[in-house]
């Protein structure tokens, strides 16, 4: 898999300086994005700790700023992760995986029926955004550019309080469509935009 390959190249580059390693046993440090789904990474994690039965992997999870620096400081040796800030030379980007978003909503909310929603039909609603949301961040600056004044975005810690807050009208939200629903909610598409 493609995280084997990361791992094994991070291997190799630290072999001189890890003495533990005779031993087959080397730590894996992954900075991971917030907005990562873990359900999707379990199968390549499983087949890499089959891969390496004594291998530790410690992951933690941060804004694209902390794991740019996590990589250039060595506390982290792989970052799965959307587009990272700063720009390294040292940085190598491979696909892991596409994952794709829509807009959460109530199914009885005005927009229900708009599928794709148009953008500019965002413009009067409430956004339901998780820290450093790429995503919602697009959103707002295409809302922005057609216009749109007063955005009316909301932060929330993670993306499991979403479904309450939409369900109770407080607003709409980017939701992974990997996840399954529950209740009286639906996922539209949002024209104009690229949501993976």
């Amino acid at each position: 898999s493609e995280l084997q390959r990361c791992y094994e190249a991070s291997v190799n580059a630290k072999a001189m300086a890890r003495e533990y390693l005779k031993e087959g046993h080397a730590p894996l440090n992954i900075a991971m994005a917030r907005s990562v789904e873990m359900d999707l990474l379990l199968p390549m994690l499983n087949e890499l700790a089959r891969a390496y039965p004594k291998i530790e992997i410690n992951i933690t999870r941060g804004p694209p700023h902390e794991i740019s620096e996590r990589l250039k400081t060595g506390e982290a040796e792989l970052a799965i992760s959307g587009p990272l800030t700063g720009d390294w030379e040292r940085l190598e980007a491979r696909t892991l995986y596409e994952q794709k978003f829509g807009l959460l909503m109530s199914n009885d909310h005005r927009l229900s029926q708009h599928n794709p929603v148009h953008l500019d039909e965002l413009a009067a609603e409430r956004l339901l955004s998780r820290p450093y949301c790429v995503l919602s961040e697009m959103i707002v600056q295409k809302l922005k550019e057609l216009g749109a004044q007063n955005i009316s975005r909301h932060e929330v810690p993670s993306v499991d309080d979403l479904p309450g807050l939409v369900q109770s009208h407080f607003g709409v939200g980017v939701w992974p469509l990997s996840r399954k629903l529950a209740g009286e909610l639906m996922v539209n598409r949002l024209e104009g935009i690229d949501m993976s």
